[in-house]
């Protein structure tokens, strides 16, 4: 689940919900809510997060080719 990874990376930084907040423009809770999985954050939200916590994310295809 996307919300406990951004919960864990935030914490692992040492950031709180308020700093990240101010890196990112997004309201404390935005974040909040992203982290706690009350709602599947936006897109662009999940993305302005992961890059205010220089995070990269790799995605990988997992369909099989045939």
């Amino acid at each position: 689940m996307i919300h406990k990874k951004l919960h864990a990376i935030r914490k692992r930084k040492g950031l709180t919900v308020k700093q990240l907040s101010e890196k990112t423009g997004l309201s404390r809770m935005t974040i909040n809510n992203a982290e706690q999985g009350k709602h599947d954050p936006k897109h662009g939200n999940v993305i302005k997060i992961l890059k205010a916590l220089d995070y990269e994310l790799r995605l990988e295809n997992t369909q099989s080719t045939k």
